[in-house]
């Protein structure tokens, strides 16, 4: 099993979605704009009124925000890949120096196997620890326990859920004052939508114990963290766990949102977590940097057992 250090602490660029990411990122909020146009093109349909009415303005109204998101972002991304490229590499820094790079070299894409390429040349650095975490966290980076730890179910966080799950519950109050008979349809369709992205915001989450088993996907081992669902691992042996906050200046007092990028020959996958101190980052922190890494263990049975022991 290899001997490399455990962890390594240095300033860090914020985080910044790989290329291929950023178009997966598109397509979702485009999705949620087709889930609203369908949702009035239905309801016009049962109204038997004109299609062009005031609903037309308030969809449009409601998209606005998504729309804005959507430019922010995409401007945002194109900002950090030009400061990263103007970056002046520092000696004392060198993995400040190395991901910078790789956000320069890491253009929006379709192909995520590109995307990929670009992330994986850490690996190939002969410093390589098993994390690199921004120093602004160390304090609630715990030393973890050493113990034989068990597998468990880890949950994301999932960013902007709230946001949109208020934008369709806005929609249905508005709904409840449109007469004729399309105002329960719309009802029923924007609460349930509010609904399901309001249970995907971990203070909701965390506050129903039952909520918790609706990804359970992620499950991390001692030394290992696989996709249940695929059968990929990433361990400490082949793999790097990058953890980043989300941006660039943070609140006195205050926890950062974070996200971990997991950089292995299973590809890269991002792991958004509200803050530092959320308990489902603090049991993937502990797993991945535990004294007594166990990499035969199995990702799936064990897991799943797990999982339905704490619900």
């Amino acid at each position: 099993m290899s001997s490399r250090p455990i962890q390594h602490l240095e300033p860090l660029p914020p985080h910044i979605a790989t290329g291929s990411e950023r178009v997966r990122q598109f397509a979702q909020y485009l999705g949620i704009c087709g889930l609203i146009l369908a949702s009035m093109t239905v309801s016009q349909m049962l109204s038997s009124r004109p299609l062009i009415t005031r609903w037309p303005i308030l969809a449009g109204a409601g998209l606005l925000p998504l729309l804005a998101y959507l430019i922010a972002t995409t401007v945002g991304h194109r900002s950090a890949r030009s400061a990263a490229a103007r970056h002046v590499p520092e000696p004392e820094r060198p993995w400040t120096t190395a991901i910078q790079s790789c956000i320069a070299r890491d253009r929006t894409t379709l192909s995520k196997a590109a995307s990929e390429r670009v992330w994986r040349s850490l690996l190939e650095r002969a410093d390589r620890p098993r994390v690199v975490a921004d120093a602004r966290i160390a304090a609630d980076l715990a030393k973890a326990p050493d113990a034989l730890l068990e597998p468990e179910s880890i949950e994301p966080s999932q960013r902007g859920m709230v946001i949109v799950a208020s934008l369709f519950a806005v929609l249905a109050g508005i709904s409840l004052f449109d007469g004729g008979p399309s105002r329960w349809w719309n009802i029923t369709i924007f609460v349930a939508l509010a609904g399901f992205f309001a249970v995907r915001h971990p203070g909701v989450r965390n506050a129903f114990p039952g909520l918790r088993n609706t990804g359970r996907d992620l499950i991390a081992g001692p030394g290992w963290v696989a996709e249940a669902k695929r059968g990929t691992r990433w361990t400490i042996d082949d793999s790097l766990l990058l953890v980043q906050c989300q941006s660039a200046t943070t609140k006195a007092g205050a926890s950062p949102a974070i996200m971990v990028r997991l950089i292995g020959p299973p590809g890269v996958r991002d792991i958004q977590f509200a803050s530092s101190k959320d308990p489902d980052f603090q049991l993937l922190w502990e797993r991945w940097t535990t004294p007594r890494p166990r990499l035969e263990f199995d990702g799936g049975e064990r897991g799943e057992a797990t999982t339905a022991g704490r619900a």
